[in-house]
């Protein structure tokens, strides 16, 4: 149980680390540093992605998470 938790947990952490990484790129570095359009759009579709397989993993394993909880 605790591998399934983790697992989609961890996809989400990625999508949420993804987006974070966008917005400290944008906001804390000068103009000249800052990511370019296609580095931006990877970061997004990354996050995208990760945020969709953690949503895919959970609506598989929630009800084996569901019948272990008691719910």
């Amino acid at each position: 149980m605790l591998a399934i938790a983790s697992g989609v947990m961890m996809n989400f952490a990625l999508g949420f680390s993804a987006l974070h990484t966008l917005y400290v790129n944008l906001v804390l570095l000068p103009p000249a540093l800052r990511p370019r359009w296609p580095q931006r759009i990877g970061l997004v579709a990354c996050a995208v992605f990760y945020f969709g397989i953690s949503g895919i993993a959970f609506h598989q394993q929630w009800p084996k998470v569901a019948a272990w909880l008691g719910i």
